[in-house]
């Protein structure tokens, strides 16, 4: 998909973008000497370990090793498609373009889908305000006091007993398929395909920026207890319950605005809080609340206002038993991602829906008196007959009940409140009870030691591109013809290729810019890996430390070398099937002297080229019995024949070679 976006478009949109303005707007950052630090957004951290480095353009984390350019950062931010994220940015850096044929094909399937999922999403919505077949849907609208204005922004619908969805979107253009693929129609041996749907009333769900991309639906005739009361179309490349939040795309701009949020569990939940004025309430999908979706929050809580510790959400759940354990569990996960909870313990037989329906005020006012987890169940201890607080080993129940909700409390201020607040009831020293909590926290990670190790080779790449001066040095002893043989990576051994051949390597001084380095647009795996390469800091070198590092990497392809030719000489000098004058006999032997510090750098040179021929050989034999065989196979089926163009040319290269 990147290479059918022009390059100079994305080169386009990366100039008139800094990355620390676009990233930042989503991650905190801060200047660390050339790049800029900040928590990683896709995992959770307490560390920043997530580098953006201005120069080229990259991002990488070296916690969970995610990273690429500023189009897959918001690729993964915003859940589009590359090509959806290329135009977004497009449209912010005030750049035009056409989509190409290539681009318009990618893209195809996915456009097609939520196309597909709005003609249904209108289907299901014209069904429950306009057709007579809406009409049980509209009766159970009414029974929940949810007004026509409200079915309206949700895009509320129903689906009626029948076939009428398939028709509708077949007489649209779409495929069966493509209904079977979006989840909206089961393919029944006997009776044929049929709608998912039938009876329910519709709930469209949609991503951040309001496109339908599923559908929730809830059963209206209660007497059928066979069937599933709630029901949600299944995950598809377009829709993850994991990464998605109901209502989202209605009330991110009052969640920024506000820096709250209220979360719920149902969708019903959502809309009559909407209804009544809380327009800040989402849900998650059908499961239990995920790290992708706190993370998905976080994104709206870098404001104007404060830092990320400020952003409230408020977790409005049943009262009921099930409820207090998904307020327990969605405490624990909103905290970790840096943000603050607070329970709101609804009167029993309560929940966000039937408190909604007695107004704002009520509403209000449970929000008002929400508090902390730590708070709640410590109040909910003290008034317990099963703790007594004036023995000790009540004191040390009390302890050992609080002190995990403690651990989980990232805000050092409220932490230490809450930590002097045990230490009154429990009668325990605030040093003992700090003490307590560090043994009882889990070990953090240590962001450093989860860095991997670069390869010798890695280094000295990293070196060359941001001190082009060393180039001309390194090519001394690592030279172009060796890259071949040297270096097995073949994404780097691409990269050595660019560097050497750059133009005006002497006169340089700034850093080589991806451009000069690739000549199209890198794909994720690769922006991922320059990702890596380019964002850790460089070490500070001079020309020996540059010439050492040069040398350890051809040492390190000669030895390897040289253990292949053992396997190879030994056995045969031990047959007697080999003598001093063969060629592989004179490298094995030239490469023993070499690591024994008796063979000079002519001999060296030599054998050098020996491996550049024997690799050119081995590749030429390849590609030879490859296009022979091809050659064999097409002309047993026709006159034509089809190679590789690409390839042909390079088996004729290395014929030239050798003559």
């Amino acid at each position: 998909m990147a290479g059918a976006i022009p390059q100079n478009i994305t080169e386009e949109i990366s100039l008139r973008l800094s990355p620390v303005d676009v990233i930042g707007e989503y991650v905190q950052l801060r200047r660390s000497g050339s790049k800029y630090l900040g928590l990683c957004p896709f995992h959770d951290e307490k560390t920043p370990s997530m580098n953006v480095d201005p120069d080229s353009g990259l991002w990488y984390c070296f916690g969970c090793q995610a990273g690429g350019n500023l189009f897959q950062f918001v690729q993964r931010m915003e859940n589009l498609s590359y090509f959806e994220a290329v135009r977004l940015l497009a449209e912010k850096a005030g750049v035009a373009f056409e989509l190409s044929e290539t681009a318009q094909k990618d893209n195809s399937e996915r456009l097609r889908a939520l196309n597909l999922l709005e003609r249904a999403a209108d289907y299901y919505h014209a069904m429950l305000l306009e057709n007579p077949d809406g009409q049980l849907g509209r009766e159970y609208m009414i029974s929940r006091n949810i007004a026509r204005d409200t079915a309206v922004k949700f895009r509320l619908g129903y689906s009626p007993d029948n076939s009428m969805l398939l028709n509708t979107l077949l007489k649209a253009g779409f495929k069966t398929e493509e209904i079977l693929k979006c989840g909206l129609i089961r393919d029944n041996n006997y009776y044929g395909p049929s709608d998912i749907m039938r009876g329910r009333l519709i709930y469209p769900i949609c991503d951040v920026q309001g496109r339908v991309v599923a559908f929730g639906g809830r059963r209206l005739d209660d007497s059928k207890k066979d069937v599933a009361k709630y029901m949600n179309t299944p995950e598809t490349p377009w829709y993850s319950k994991r990464h998605t939040l109901y209502g989202l795309n209605w009330a991110k701009n009052d969640i920024k605005k506000q820096h709250v949020c209220v979360l719920v569990e149902g969708y019903f939940d959502v809309i009559s809080l909407h209804q009544v004025g809380v327009t800040t309430a989402v849900a998650s999908c059908g499961t239990a609340f995920t790290q992708e979706q706190a993370q998905l929050l976080k994104r709206f809580s870098v404001s104007e206002r404060g830092s990320a510790e400020a952003f409230n959400v408020f977790l409005m759940y049943d009262s009921d038993a099930a409820g207090e354990k998904a307020t327990l569990s969605a405490n624990e996960i909103i905290e970790e991602a840096g943000l603050r909870a607070q329970a709101v313990f609804l009167p029993a037989g309560d929940d966000p829906d039937s408190l909604a329906q007695r107004g704002l005020e009520e509403v209000q006012k449970a929000l008002n008196e929400a508090e902390g987890i730590v708070s709640y169940k410590m109040r909910k201890l003290l008034a317990s007959e099963a703790i007594d607080l004036t023995a000790p080993e009540g004191q040390a129940d009390f302890v050992r009940q609080i002190m995990p909700l403690l651990r989980q409390v990232k805000d050092p201020v409220r932490r230490d409140a809450y930590l002097r607040r045990l230490s009154f009831y429990s009668g325990s020293s605030e040093t003992r009870l700090y003490s307590m909590l560090r043994s009882f926290s889990r070990a953090g990670t240590n962001v450093r030691k989860s860095i991997r190790r670069f390869t010798a080779e890695e280094e000295l790449f990293t070196i060359c591109v941001s001190q082009p001066r060393w180039i001309s040095l390194v090519r001394e002893i690592v030279t172009v013809d060796m890259l071949d043989y040297m270096l097995e990576d073949k994404q780097l051994r691409t990269y050595f290729y660019a560097l050497f051949t750059l133009p005006n390597l002497e006169e340089r001084t700034e850093a080589v810019s991806l451009p000069e380095l690739l000549s199209a647009e890198p794909d994720a795996e690769e922006n991922k890996r320059l990702a890596e390469l380019l964002t850790r800091d460089k070490m500070a070198t001079d020309a020996e430390d540059v010439r050492k590092l040069a040398l350890a990497v051809r040492d390190r392809m000669w030895r390897r070398r040289l253990d292949t030719l053992r396997l190879e000489i030994v056995p045969a000098l031990d047959a007697g099937n080999i003598d001093n004058s063969d060629s592989r006999y004179q490298e094995y032997t030239q490469l023993k002297r070499y690591f024994h510090g008796e063979a000079d750098e002519d001999n060296m040179r030599r054998i050098a080229a020996s491996l550049r021929d024997h690799v050119w050989r081995s590749r030429w034999d390849a590609l030879r019995r490859g296009i022979v065989t091809e050659q064999q196979a097409e002309s047993s089926i026709n006159s034509s024949i089809n190679i590789s163009a690409s390839r042909y040319e390079e088996y004729l290269q290395l014929l030239r070679n050798f003559s």
